[in-house]
């Protein structure tokens, strides 16, 4: 064995520890910045003849939303504050063990923020939201403050938000979370949990640690609205919450009273118009793959869903960046709607509800450019009702 430090630097030894520090530097350093699911993993078991994961053989998953943080609100009059401007009834719910889907809206009755509430004290609430929307919702609640006695921060320092898919109950987990409840928004979401951002918890081997893609293609799959490019369009303030499916998710109250912009969204109820829904999609260069994926997707949901992505749904080598794309039918005088956000060969859109589908129910073939695309009726769909 030669010791000579200068034999070690010729140029073969340095290609050979150049790729080992690059491998071990995106494997142990950056697994929660790299994709997974039929994407390299080293961290879980692989199957599959690719030597990669795919994201139908899990069934326990965990994953840190870094898309969202956590603004804190806390004081004597922090019910009192929060019932006047949400969409949701806050004033009963359960310490610790429950979230409230909610949205805050503008006069106008459009949707501001999607968020999820939760309740660490009586006297405190935490308002799970878009991290592109932090400033901006701290800032509102600073202005309808007014004489309340709260105290508004932003706990993003302190706080993450993490997701359980097909975990039963937190008790199957060795966790301390400062709030823990099933998601309010739809049962395949499993638990959501509000932790501490200095304490890392035990995480059972059952439960395989993901990326957020996953958590986006199972809240995709189920119809899920949720951040600032889908519901907001990058903050253009257009959608009203029963355009983002809140009425079908549990976000609104039509209920408990008066709150900032209430009046258009219960006329919007009571009258039953709502054009536009938010719909999945499944995108593809072919019309009969995509059909044939947005079956698959149907399938699933009509199913008793004891899996959390079904097989051949997926297409892993696809990659469209179609964000902001009008989708059109042929022969329509006017576009359909707009592809808001996607993942993989899925999409979430704001679409015509009428157009979705003919009227024996069968979903429609839109043209997204070059792509084409096909909805699917998520398990919210038998709720709607009165819509047109």
């Amino acid at each position: 064995l030669n010791l000579n430090p200068l034999v070690w630097l010729q140029p073969p030894f340095r290609f050979f520890f150049f790729w080992t520090g690059f491998f071990f530097s995106k494997v142990f350093l950056e697994p929660e910045d790299s994709n997974s699911c039929c994407e390299l993993n080293f961290w879980i078991p692989m199957s599959g003849s690719c030597g990669r994961l795919c994201l139908h053989d899990l069934k326990q998953i965990w994953t840190i939303l870094r898309s969202r943080s956590v603004v804190r609100v806390k004081g004597p009059d922090v019910e009192k504050f929060f019932q006047n401007l949400v969409t949701q009834d806050v004033r009963d719910i359960g310490v610790l063990t429950e979230g409230r889907h909610a949205g805050f809206l503008n006069s106008r009755g459009r949707l501001l923020h999607d968020t999820i509430l939760s309740r660490p004290s009586e006297e405190e609430f935490l308002v799970d939201v878009d991290r592109a929307n932090v400033d901006r919702l701290t800032r509102q609640l600073n202005m309808y403050k007014l004489r309340a006695n709260v105290k508004i921060s932003d706990a993003s320092n302190e706080l993450s938000v993490w997701s359980f898919a097909g975990v039963p109950s937190a008790d199957a987990l060795q966790v301390n979370p400062v709030t823990a409840f099933p998601d309010p928004r739809s049962e395949a979401l499993g638990l959501r949990m509000v932790l501490e951002k200095k304490s890392r918890p035990p995480i059972p081997e059952n439960v395989t640690g993901v990326t957020e893609n996953v958590y986006k293609v199972i809240r995709t799959l189920n119809g899920i609205c949720e951040g600032s490019v889908e519901s907001q369009g990058d903050f253009r303030d257009e959608e009203l919450p029963l355009e983002c499916n809140l009425d079908v998710t549990g976000g609104v109250s039509f209920d408990k009273g008066c709150y900032i912009g209430q009046e258009l969204t219960a006329r919007t109820h009571h009258t039953g118009v709502v054009r536009k829904r938010f719909f999945p999609m499944a995108i593809d260069k072919s019309p009969d793959r995509a059909l044939r994926a947005a079956q698959v997707a149907q399938e699933y949901i009509d199913s008793d869903q004891k899996i959390l992505i079904p097989q051949n749904l997926i297409d892993y080598d696809a990659n469209y960046e179609l964000s902001g794309s009008l989708i059109e039918r042929e022969g329509a005088n006017r576009p359909t709607g707009e592809l808001r956000s996607s993942v993989y060969n899925l999409s979430m859109s704001h679409i015509r509800f009428e157009q979705a589908f003919d009227d024996d129910g069968k979903s429609t073939v839109f043209n997204v450019g070059e792509q084409y695309a096909v909805a699917w009726k998520p398990s919210w769909f038998q709720r709607l009702q009165r819509v047109q």
